[in-house]
């Protein structure tokens, strides 16, 4: 038996698609999935506890737990074999070094080598990555691998319009930059991340060919995380994404490839 654990905010919504309302139909004999999902940062103040249990004080988190995993308001880590984090940002995510004008994100500036070492060790910082070293720190904890969001969507107006500028100058300094900042970011996840935390790319099948951006294919049709107000974002959310996405991550990432049926 596989047991597969998904910890994470509204992008957890993406493995709940995939699994449908029947999730022993999908997956393959032998394997069990359970989603914790809540919303935003509300599980930056989550607690691990050293007997293995991650839960939260917030009566929301609570409450989005139960109906994510089927009844469960609190997660005993030791009872999986493998947990995946999809809070906040991927490491990899190339919004962190993209300068911002008037909220949107714009082109991404040369940076020194001291800059770029600065950046990397506040993304190790940062609460979401804190929280899977957490689990990682747990006695006989499971494998743990930090995924993070989806990146964006390719269609999202400032991804759109950095990748028409590397398409329109593919080896311009922001092309070279953009390389040296992801030669940087691999090695860091590979060897500075903490012991036993597995820091991993979003699936390259699912991104655009310059590997910055996720194919607008697999943000239509995203479904909201909400027992509420259920339904498809709206078409403007571009950070969201959807069942088909789910099933690459778990084909790719998680070894688990789903049946059709439903």
């Amino acid at each position: 038996m596989s047991r597969i654990c998904i910890i994470g905010n509204s992008h957890v919504g993406a493995y709940k698609d995939a699994l449908g309302d029947d999730p022993a139909s999908r997956l393959p004999v032998g394997v069990e999935v359970t989603l914790f999902g809540s919303h935003r940062d509300t599980l930056a103040n989550a607690e691990v506890t050293e007997d293995g249990i991650l839960r939260s004080r917030n009566k929301r988190v609570k409450e989005m737990f139960a109906w994510t995993s089927g009844g469960q308001s609190e997660v005993l880590l030791r009872d999986y074999d493998a947990i995946y984090v999809v809070l906040g940002r991927s490491f990899f995510d190339i919004r962190e070094f993209q300068a911002h004008r008037h909220g949107f994100s714009a082109s991404v500036p040369p940076i020194s080598d001291t800059v770029l070492r600065c950046i990397i060790e506040a993304l190790f910082a940062r609460w979401d990555i804190a929280l899977a070293r957490k689990i990682v720190e747990v006695p006989d904890a499971p494998r743990v691998v930090f995924l993070g969001a989806p990146f964006f969507s390719a269609e999202q107006p400032a991804a759109n319009a950095l990748l028409a500028r590397l398409a329109t100058d593919p080896d311009g300094i922001e092309a070279r930059q953009i390389n040296d900042i992801n030669l940087a970011l691999d090695t860091a996840a590979r060897e500075l991340s903490p012991a036993g935390l597995e820091i991993c790319r979003p699936p390259a099948e699912a991104l655009e060919p310059m590997g910055l951006f996720t194919q607008h294919s697999y943000a239509v049709g995203s479904q909201k995380l909400s027992n509420i107000d259920p339904g498809a974002h709206p078409t403007t959310d571009f950070g969201h994404m959807n069942g088909a996405y789910g099933a690459m991550v778990f084909e790719k990432i998680m070894g688990v490839t789903l049946s059709r049926s439903r």
